[in-house]
């Protein structure tokens, strides 16, 4: 299902990439690029998902710390990835936030949210146990990692669509 619905927001957002392609709104360019950057993402995430390219991710790295014996003393690397992708996280939120500026003030919260999917997808790869125990948990037989990435998604795409919708009513109220 978390794959249908990215796929379903990827060409949510390749549609609207065309549909500035047709109108004339101020700032067109940088719209196409930032949802089609949206569409990229979520295609990807799609992707990642049906394919498990993340998780093999892990799996090796796994794999990896055990054959050059870290792996019992694993946790204080991911504790410093961890904190490293908050870092990096917030370093892309901002450059990106500045190259996007001009139209940033209708189109923040796709990109946070975005941000922050980013920022989950590659903590859970880093995987730690704590981190493992919470989103394999349960809740209604579906996992809180479901949960936790679908919720995003689907929050991503209403951002996108309420952003998009905004800025289709500033060009036509302002020809």
């Amino acid at each position: 299902m978390t794959v249908a619905v990215a796929w379903g927001g990827a060409l949510l957002c390749f549609s609207y990439v065309l549909r500035l392609h047709y109108s004339a709104p101020i700032q067109r360019r940088q719209l196409q690029a930032f949802y089609g950057g949206q569409a990229l993402l979520l295609l990807l995430l799609g992707l990642n998902r049906e394919w498990g390219l993340l998780n093999i991710l892990t799996s090796y790295s796994r794999l990896t710390a055990m054959r050059a014996g870290w792996y019992n003393t694993r946790r204080l690397a991911q504790f410093d990835l961890i904190v490293g992708l908050g870092v990096a996280a917030l370093l892309v939120l901002l450059l990106t936030a500045w190259y996007f500026r001009p139209i940033l003030w209708r189109h923040w919260l796709p990109l946070v949210v975005a941000t922050g999917l980013l920022t989950y997808v590659a903590i859970r790869t880093v995987s730690l146990h704590a981190v493992d125990a919470i989103i394999l948990d349960r809740v209604l037989g579906v996992p809180w990692d479901w949960i936790i990435e679908l919720s995003g998604i689907v929050l991503l795409i209403g951002a996108l669509t309420v952003a998009f919708c905004r800025q289709q009513r500033a060009v036509v109220s302002h020809p």
